[in-house]
Protein backbone atom coordinates (compact mmCIF):
# COMPACT_ATOMS: atom_id res chain seq x y z
CA UNK A 1 0.00 0.00 0.00
CA UNK A 2 2.70 2.29 1.05
CA UNK A 3 4.82 1.70 -2.24
CA UNK A 4 1.29 2.41 -4.43
CA UNK A 5 0.90 5.90 -2.95
CA UNK A 6 4.81 6.63 -3.79
CA UNK A 7 3.44 5.61 -6.68
CA UNK A 8 0.77 7.81 -7.19
CA UNK A 9 2.77 10.87 -5.73
CA UNK A 10 5.13 10.43 -9.11
CA UNK A 11 2.62 10.06 -11.40
CA UNK A 12 -0.55 12.23 -10.29
CA UNK A 13 -0.34 16.05 -9.64
CA UNK A 14 -1.44 16.71 -5.87
CA UNK A 15 -4.86 18.52 -7.03
CA UNK A 16 -5.95 15.01 -8.73
CA UNK A 17 -4.55 12.78 -5.71
CA UNK A 18 -6.56 14.94 -3.31
CA UNK A 19 -9.76 13.68 -5.72
CA UNK A 20 -8.82 10.49 -5.77
CA UNK A 21 -8.81 10.62 -1.74
CA UNK A 22 -11.83 12.25 -1.70
CA UNK A 23 -13.46 10.03 -3.25
CA UNK A 24 -12.16 7.10 -1.40
CA UNK A 25 -13.71 8.80 1.93
CA UNK A 26 -17.19 9.39 0.23
CA UNK A 27 -16.92 5.41 -0.64
CA UNK A 28 -16.03 4.52 2.98
CA UNK A 29 -18.63 6.78 4.59
CA UNK A 30 -21.34 4.81 5.76
CA UNK A 31 -24.91 6.65 6.40
CA UNK A 32 -25.95 5.41 10.04
CA UNK A 33 -28.98 7.99 11.42
CA UNK A 34 -30.41 11.32 10.76
CA UNK A 35 -30.89 13.71 7.49
CA UNK A 36 -28.02 12.83 4.88
CA UNK A 37 -27.82 16.26 4.08
CA UNK A 38 -28.62 19.95 4.82
CA UNK A 39 -29.13 23.23 2.73
CA UNK A 40 -28.44 26.71 5.34
CA UNK A 41 -29.41 30.63 4.72
CA UNK A 42 -27.11 32.95 5.29
CA UNK A 43 -27.11 33.26 8.64
CA UNK A 44 -27.80 29.44 10.33
CA UNK A 45 -25.19 27.39 11.28
CA UNK A 46 -24.28 23.78 11.69
CA UNK A 47 -22.26 21.58 13.93
CA UNK A 48 -19.74 19.09 12.29
CA UNK A 49 -17.67 16.59 14.15
CA UNK A 50 -15.21 13.84 13.44
CA UNK A 51 -15.19 11.88 17.01
CA UNK A 52 -14.12 8.35 18.52
CA UNK A 53 -15.13 7.25 21.92
CA UNK A 54 -16.34 10.45 22.65
CA UNK A 55 -19.57 9.51 25.10
CA UNK A 56 -17.62 11.44 28.43
CA UNK A 57 -18.68 14.61 26.36
CA UNK A 58 -21.36 13.68 23.59
CA UNK A 59 -24.44 14.72 25.68
CA UNK A 60 -23.08 18.28 26.87
CA UNK A 61 -21.67 18.72 23.16
CA UNK A 62 -24.73 18.56 21.69
CA UNK A 63 -26.99 20.58 24.29
CA UNK A 64 -24.71 23.33 24.25
CA UNK A 65 -24.65 24.03 20.65
CA UNK A 66 -28.45 23.29 20.66
CA UNK A 67 -29.05 26.32 23.08
CA UNK A 68 -26.68 27.86 21.35
CA UNK A 69 -28.97 28.37 18.15
CA UNK A 70 -27.22 25.79 15.79
CA UNK A 71 -29.57 24.42 13.38
CA UNK A 72 -28.13 20.55 13.21
CA UNK A 73 -25.40 18.82 14.44
CA UNK A 74 -23.07 16.12 12.03
CA UNK A 75 -21.02 13.54 13.29
CA UNK A 76 -18.35 11.44 11.51
CA UNK A 77 -17.84 8.67 14.35
CA UNK A 78 -14.41 6.67 13.50
CA UNK A 79 -14.94 3.57 14.75
CA UNK A 80 -16.20 3.91 18.38
CA UNK A 81 -16.30 1.32 20.77
CA UNK A 82 -18.55 2.92 23.82
CA UNK A 83 -21.91 4.30 23.85
CA UNK A 84 -21.36 7.61 21.89
CA UNK A 85 -23.24 6.70 18.95
CA UNK A 86 -26.74 5.53 21.14
CA UNK A 87 -26.38 8.47 23.04
CA UNK A 88 -25.71 10.61 19.94
CA UNK A 89 -29.25 9.26 18.53
CA UNK A 90 -31.26 9.88 21.42
CA UNK A 91 -31.34 13.44 19.95
CA UNK A 92 -33.16 15.45 16.99
CA UNK A 93 -31.30 17.51 14.42
CA UNK A 94 -27.96 15.02 14.51
CA UNK A 95 -26.67 13.22 11.72
CA UNK A 96 -24.48 10.36 11.81
CA UNK A 97 -22.04 8.86 9.77
CA UNK A 98 -19.16 6.04 10.19
CA UNK A 99 -15.49 6.10 8.20
CA UNK A 100 -13.16 3.46 9.94
CA UNK A 101 -10.41 4.79 7.45
CA UNK A 102 -7.21 5.41 9.59
CA UNK A 103 -7.64 9.36 11.13
CA UNK A 104 -4.56 10.69 10.95
CA UNK A 105 -4.21 10.01 7.20
CA UNK A 106 -8.09 11.13 6.46
CA UNK A 107 -8.85 13.74 9.43
CA UNK A 108 -8.76 16.77 7.08
CA UNK A 109 -10.83 14.78 4.41
CA UNK A 110 -13.23 13.57 6.83
CA UNK A 111 -13.84 17.50 8.01
CA UNK A 112 -14.08 18.46 4.74
CA UNK A 113 -16.45 15.90 3.73
CA UNK A 114 -19.32 16.51 6.55
CA UNK A 115 -18.36 20.61 5.56
CA UNK A 116 -19.26 20.41 2.17
CA UNK A 117 -22.18 18.23 2.91
CA UNK A 118 -23.73 20.04 5.53
CA UNK A 119 -22.56 23.33 5.36
CA UNK A 120 -23.65 24.43 1.88
CA UNK A 121 -25.33 28.04 1.96
CA UNK A 122 -24.02 28.55 5.55
CA UNK A 123 -21.98 28.62 8.44
CA UNK A 124 -20.12 25.63 9.19
CA UNK A 125 -18.19 25.37 12.73
CA UNK A 126 -15.74 22.27 13.21
CA UNK A 127 -15.59 21.35 16.69
CA UNK A 128 -14.07 18.71 18.45
CA UNK A 129 -16.27 16.41 20.63
CA UNK A 130 -14.63 18.18 23.67
CA UNK A 131 -15.31 21.90 22.10
CA UNK A 132 -17.77 23.53 23.29
CA UNK A 133 -17.66 27.26 21.24
CA UNK A 134 -18.56 30.88 22.67
CA UNK A 135 -18.05 34.34 21.33
CA UNK A 136 -17.70 37.98 22.56
CA UNK A 137 -21.34 39.16 23.12
CA UNK A 138 -23.13 35.47 23.48
CA UNK A 139 -24.66 37.30 26.85
CA UNK A 140 -26.19 40.08 24.72
CA UNK A 141 -27.12 38.84 21.39
CA UNK A 142 -28.11 35.68 19.48
CA UNK A 143 -25.64 33.56 17.45
CA UNK A 144 -27.61 34.63 14.41
CA UNK A 145 -26.77 38.15 14.97
CA UNK A 146 -22.99 37.70 15.58
CA UNK A 147 -23.23 35.96 11.96
CA UNK A 148 -25.23 38.63 10.58
CA UNK A 149 -22.22 40.80 11.52
CA UNK A 150 -20.11 38.19 9.67
CA UNK A 151 -21.69 38.41 6.31
CA UNK A 152 -22.44 42.16 6.55
CA UNK A 153 -18.96 42.70 6.52
CA UNK A 154 -18.32 39.65 4.07
CA UNK A 155 -16.16 37.82 6.02
CA UNK A 156 -15.50 33.71 5.43
CA UNK A 157 -13.79 32.70 8.20
CA UNK A 158 -13.14 33.44 12.04
CA UNK A 159 -10.33 32.99 14.15
CA UNK A 160 -10.57 30.68 16.89
CA UNK A 161 -8.46 29.87 20.04
CA UNK A 162 -8.39 26.85 21.98
CA UNK A 163 -8.63 27.68 25.81
CA UNK A 164 -8.21 24.63 28.05
CA UNK A 165 -10.36 24.17 30.68
CA UNK A 166 -9.74 22.25 34.01
CA UNK A 167 -11.55 21.34 37.34
CA UNK A 168 -10.48 22.47 40.97
CA UNK A 169 -9.86 18.56 42.13
CA UNK A 170 -7.02 16.29 41.20
CA UNK A 171 -6.38 14.84 38.07
CA UNK A 172 -7.78 11.56 40.08
CA UNK A 173 -11.01 13.06 39.55
CA UNK A 174 -11.58 14.05 36.37
CA UNK A 175 -13.69 11.33 34.83
CA UNK A 176 -16.70 12.02 37.20
CA UNK A 177 -19.30 13.44 35.38
CA UNK A 178 -22.65 12.80 37.15
CA UNK A 179 -25.36 15.26 36.20
CA UNK A 180 -22.96 18.81 36.01
CA UNK A 181 -22.34 20.54 32.97
CA UNK A 182 -18.81 20.34 31.73
CA UNK A 183 -18.84 24.31 32.52
CA UNK A 184 -19.85 23.87 35.78
CA UNK A 185 -17.05 20.72 36.62
CA UNK A 186 -14.66 22.21 35.06
CA UNK A 187 -14.36 26.43 35.10
CA UNK A 188 -10.70 27.50 35.11
CA UNK A 189 -8.50 28.18 32.72
CA UNK A 190 -4.45 29.13 32.55
CA UNK A 191 -2.86 31.83 30.12
CA UNK A 192 0.44 31.76 32.10
CA UNK A 193 2.21 30.18 29.57
CA UNK A 194 0.81 31.04 26.51
CA UNK A 195 3.11 32.57 23.18
CA UNK A 196 2.29 34.66 20.82
CA UNK A 197 3.06 34.77 17.18
CA UNK A 198 1.74 37.14 14.64
CA UNK A 199 0.27 35.55 11.63
CA UNK A 200 1.95 36.41 8.61
CA UNK A 201 5.27 35.36 10.83
CA UNK A 202 3.99 32.34 11.83
CA UNK A 203 5.84 29.61 9.15
CA UNK A 204 2.72 26.83 9.50
CA UNK A 205 0.55 29.73 8.70
CA UNK A 206 2.38 30.88 5.39
CA UNK A 207 2.59 27.41 4.25
CA UNK A 208 -1.32 26.69 4.20
CA UNK A 209 -2.50 29.66 4.72
CA UNK A 210 -0.84 32.28 3.06
CA UNK A 211 -3.45 33.66 0.51
CA UNK A 212 -6.01 34.33 3.58
CA UNK A 213 -6.80 38.13 4.10
CA UNK A 214 -6.53 39.34 7.75
CA UNK A 215 -8.99 42.08 8.88
CA UNK A 216 -6.92 42.69 12.06
CA UNK A 217 -3.17 43.38 11.10
CA UNK A 218 -2.19 41.87 15.10
CA UNK A 219 -4.19 38.42 14.50
CA UNK A 220 -1.97 36.21 15.97
CA UNK A 221 -1.06 32.16 16.46
CA UNK A 222 -1.25 30.95 20.05
CA UNK A 223 0.88 28.25 21.36
CA UNK A 224 0.96 26.25 24.54
CA UNK A 225 -0.82 26.99 27.66
CA UNK A 226 -1.36 25.17 30.45
CA UNK A 227 -0.51 21.80 28.53
CA UNK A 228 3.13 23.21 28.09
CA UNK A 229 3.12 23.56 31.46
CA UNK A 230 2.11 20.37 32.87
CA UNK A 231 4.02 18.53 29.98
CA UNK A 232 5.73 20.51 27.66
CA UNK A 233 3.67 20.37 24.96
CA UNK A 234 3.61 23.28 22.69
CA UNK A 235 0.31 22.94 21.27
CA UNK A 236 -1.08 24.86 18.86
CA UNK A 237 -4.04 26.27 20.25
CA UNK A 238 -5.49 28.26 17.01
CA UNK A 239 -7.87 27.22 14.87
CA UNK A 240 -10.19 28.75 11.95
CA UNK A 241 -13.11 26.35 13.33
CA UNK A 242 -16.06 28.70 12.28
CA UNK A 243 -16.44 29.43 8.33
CA UNK A 244 -18.60 29.92 5.16
CA UNK A 245 -17.64 27.69 2.60
CA UNK A 246 -17.28 29.00 -0.89
CA UNK A 247 -15.90 27.84 -3.94
CA UNK A 248 -12.49 29.68 -4.37
CA UNK A 249 -11.54 28.75 -0.42
CA UNK A 250 -9.52 26.15 0.33
CA UNK A 251 -11.12 23.81 3.01
CA UNK A 252 -9.25 22.33 5.58
CA UNK A 253 -5.27 23.05 4.44
CA UNK A 254 -4.65 22.23 7.40
CA UNK A 255 -6.66 20.56 10.31
CA UNK A 256 -6.37 24.03 11.69
CA UNK A 257 -6.63 25.85 9.13
CA UNK A 258 -8.43 27.05 5.45
CA UNK A 259 -6.90 28.95 2.56
CA UNK A 260 -7.75 31.89 0.85
CA UNK A 261 -10.90 32.95 3.08
CA UNK A 262 -11.28 36.49 4.52
CA UNK A 263 -10.68 36.30 8.12
CA UNK A 264 -13.05 38.43 10.60
CA UNK A 265 -12.33 41.62 12.88
CA UNK A 266 -13.41 39.18 15.90
CA UNK A 267 -12.03 36.21 17.38
CA UNK A 268 -13.51 33.31 19.41
CA UNK A 269 -13.25 30.95 21.93
CA UNK A 270 -13.43 27.01 21.59
CA UNK A 271 -13.65 26.04 25.31
CA UNK A 272 -11.51 22.75 25.46
CA UNK A 273 -11.99 19.97 27.87
CA UNK A 274 -8.92 18.05 27.03
CA UNK A 275 -7.90 17.93 30.41
CA UNK A 276 -11.70 16.49 31.73
CA UNK A 277 -12.68 12.71 31.81
CA UNK A 278 -10.86 9.53 31.34
CA UNK A 279 -7.10 11.82 30.23
CA UNK A 280 -5.07 8.86 30.08
CA UNK A 281 -7.45 6.60 27.67
CA UNK A 282 -7.65 9.41 25.55
CA UNK A 283 -3.87 10.17 24.92
CA UNK A 284 -3.64 6.23 24.47
CA UNK A 285 -6.37 6.49 21.57
CA UNK A 286 -4.41 9.43 20.24
CA UNK A 287 -1.25 8.04 20.50
CA UNK A 288 -2.39 4.98 18.52
CA UNK A 289 -4.20 7.44 15.95
CA UNK A 290 -1.70 10.16 15.47
CA UNK A 291 1.46 8.83 15.37
CA UNK A 292 3.29 11.77 14.15
CA UNK A 293 2.23 12.87 17.46
CA UNK A 294 3.11 10.20 19.29
CA UNK A 295 5.71 11.88 21.61
CA UNK A 296 3.16 14.79 22.67
CA UNK A 297 0.86 11.95 23.92
CA UNK A 298 3.54 9.38 25.45
CA UNK A 299 4.97 12.74 27.76
CA UNK A 300 1.21 13.22 28.86
CA UNK A 301 0.81 9.90 29.82
CA UNK A 302 3.87 10.03 31.70
CA UNK A 303 2.82 12.96 33.64
CA UNK A 304 -0.45 11.64 34.50
CA UNK A 305 0.83 8.01 35.53
CA UNK A 306 3.56 9.91 37.48
CA UNK A 307 0.97 12.42 38.98
CA UNK A 308 -2.23 11.07 39.81
CA UNK A 309 -3.10 13.54 42.55
CA UNK A 310 -2.00 16.60 40.52
CA UNK A 311 -3.77 19.46 41.30
CA UNK A 312 -4.18 21.69 37.62
CA UNK A 313 -5.26 25.02 39.50
CA UNK A 314 -2.98 27.23 40.66
CA UNK A 315 -2.35 30.79 41.73
CA UNK A 316 -2.49 32.16 38.05
CA UNK A 317 -6.20 30.13 37.48
CA UNK A 318 -9.03 32.09 36.29
CA UNK A 319 -12.54 31.07 36.44
CA UNK A 320 -14.23 31.54 33.48
CA UNK A 321 -16.74 34.22 32.88
CA UNK A 322 -17.18 34.77 29.30
CA UNK A 323 -15.91 35.54 26.16
CA UNK A 324 -16.06 38.91 26.14
CA UNK A 325 -13.29 38.65 29.49
CA UNK A 326 -11.31 37.28 27.16
CA UNK A 327 -10.98 40.15 25.21
CA UNK A 328 -10.34 42.19 27.86
CA UNK A 329 -7.08 39.81 28.90
CA UNK A 330 -6.01 39.74 25.46
CA UNK A 331 -6.54 36.56 24.51
CA UNK A 332 -9.57 37.34 22.03
CA UNK A 333 -9.78 40.49 19.74
CA UNK A 334 -12.86 42.33 18.47
CA UNK A 335 -12.91 45.54 16.63
CA UNK A 336 -14.34 48.86 17.05
CA UNK A 337 -17.04 47.95 14.10
CA UNK A 338 -17.75 44.70 16.20
CA UNK A 339 -18.07 46.85 20.06
CA UNK A 340 -20.46 49.19 17.89
CA UNK A 341 -22.85 46.06 16.81
CA UNK A 342 -23.16 44.66 20.21
CA UNK A 343 -24.01 48.09 21.70
CA UNK A 344 -27.46 47.94 19.21
CA UNK A 345 -28.01 45.20 20.89
CA UNK A 346 -27.32 46.23 24.66
CA UNK A 347 -30.04 47.63 25.37
CA UNK A 348 -32.70 44.65 24.96
CA UNK A 349 -32.13 41.53 26.67
CA UNK A 350 -31.72 38.27 25.09
CA UNK A 351 -35.03 36.30 24.85
CA UNK A 352 -34.28 32.94 26.28
CA UNK A 353 -33.15 29.98 24.90
CA UNK A 354 -32.30 32.80 21.73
Amino acid sequence: MKKAGNLLKMILPEKWRIILREHLVALNVTHISGPKDLRLSGTESVVTCVVKNGEFYVEAFIRHYRKMGFRHIAFLDNGSSDHTVELARQFDRVSIFRSTLPIEAHQRLFKRYLARRFGQGGWCLDADVDELFDFPGSDNIRLTQFLEYLNGKRYTAVVTQLIDMFSSKPLSSTNVLGTARLQDEYPYYDMSNVTHELYRDAEIAQKVAGKNSIANHKTELLWGGIRKTLWGNKCLLTKHSLFFSEKKMELFSHVHFHNNAKLADVSCAMLHYKLAGDIYATADQNRIGFSGNGKGYNDCIEFFKNNPNYQIRQSTAVKYSGASDLVENGFLFMSKGYAEHLKRYAAAPMEAGR
